[in-house]
C-alpha cells in the first residue's frame, strides 16, 4: 500500500456510527495505522488493540480487528457513550462495526500526510 493511503470507513449499527464516517484510517508502516478525525491529533493504532477518543459529544472505543494488504481492506468493531456521562453511572453504548476501504474521497486528502507525518 502507498504511504498514506486513506482507508475510508464505513460503519454499521446504531446511528452514531455515522460519525465515524467522517473519519479514517492510514498505513504508516506494514501493520502500523493512525486514526484520523476532523480537528483531531492522530491517534496511532495497531490491529486488534482497543483505542479511545472523544468526538462529536460521544466517547468512543475502536477496535481495528483485521486488516489485508490483499485486499487493502479492514474491519472492526466500535462503541461510544456521551461525553457528558463521564463521572456518572455508565449508560449503555452504543454499539457496531464498521469496514475501511482504501480511496480516495475523505475531503481531507491535501492535509492527511502533513497531518499522519507531524505525528509520526
Amino acid at each position: 500500500m502507498s504511504t498514506f493511503t486513506p482507508l475510508n470507513i464505513t460503519s454499521h449499527g446504531d446511528p452514531d456510527g455515522i460519525d465515524l464516517e467522517a473519519c479514517y484510517f492510514v498505513e504508516v508502516d506494514s501493520g502500523d495505522f493512525q486514526f484520523l478525525a476532523p480537528e483531531k491529533p492522530a491517534i496511532p493504532v495497531q490491529v486488534d488493540i482497543p483505542f479511545n477518543f472523544t468526538f462529536n459529544k460521544l466517547d468512543w472505543t475502536v477496535t481495528f480487528v483485521h486488516y489485508s494488504n490483499l485486499t487493502r481492506s479492514g474491519h472492526g468493531i466500535w462503541s461510544a457513550v456521551s461525553a457528558k456521562s463521564k463521572g456518572k453511572d455508565p449508560e449503555d453504548p452504543e454499539t457496531g462495526t464498521f469496514q475501511a476501504q482504501a480511496g480516495t474521497g475523505t475531503g481531507n486528502d491535501d492535509k492527511l500526510s502533513a497531518r499522519a507525518s507531524a505525528s509520526a
